[in-house]
């Protein structure tokens, strides 16, 4: 055991996965904790000390991260908060301050900054990400988009070294997929990854609404 969480107030809570720096240095997210309550970004180093990195506010910094952050070639961190920042969902209440998530960085020289808040367009909910040698980022969120019902199916996106977003693809449901997962990449930029959702609707474990898939996306 390296280490407990919990230990303090304002401590991370709910660790959501880590990644390991060439140093030994574990990074991670938690869900909830923190001087707020909305999540954290953590670091464990070699000693197993913990220092809170980050802690999220719930505001248009972004809350409650679901998944682990990544990291770059030259160390920087990058991850999603699920919920909150800037952008609303259109079904929320006008006075509702729950957004639809954000990208976010983490330098290292462990500052902060938001890189894109997520709207009801270009999804919702986002989950893990993934880093190219570029510098590219890419992800899914679990819903949103424009096609398959009023909430979305998810979409597959990426942020440009601009911090600029675009949907790569737009999660239409039943057969051909919903609720994408995290993505990889091969040698000539394909991206592969998973529905929770969709395929064979005929599926006795899911009747209906799939069991699932594989897809590839191209470049």
């Amino acid at each position: 055991m390296l280490y407990v969480f919990g230990q303090y107030a304002g401590d991370s809570v709910i660790p959501e996965g880590i990644v390991r720096d060439s140093s030994g240095n574990l990074y991670g997210t938690s869900f909830q904790g923190g001087a707020y309550g909305a999540g954290t970004v953590f670091k464990l180093d070699t000693a197993a000390n913990e220092t809170v990195l980050y802690s999220f506010q719930g505001k248009s910094d972004g809350g409650l991260p679901l998944a682990p952050p990544v990291m770059d070639k030259a160390g920087n961190l990058y991850g999603t908060a699920s919920q909150d920042g800037v952008e609303k969902r259109r079904s929320y209440p006008p006075d509702s301050t729950r957004g639809c998530g954000t990208v976010f960085k983490v330098d290292t020289a462990g500052v902060f900054s938001v890189l894109f808040p997520f709207d009801d367009v270009n999804g919702q909910y986002p989950g893990p990400l993934m880093v190219d040698a570029s510098g590219t980022i890419y992800g899914t969120t679990a819903s949103g988009g424009n096609t398959c019902n009023p909430f979305g199916c998810g979409v597959a996106f990426k942020v440009n070294s601009a911090n600029k977003e675009s949907v790569l693809y737009n999660f239409p449901g039943q057969s051909a997929g919903g609720w994408p997962g995290n993505l990889v990449e091969d040698s000539k930029k394909n991206l592969y990854g998973t529905t929770a959702g969709g395929g064979d609707l005929s599926c006795p474990y899911q009747s209906g609404t799939g069991c699932g898939l594989v897809f590839e996306l191209t470049p």
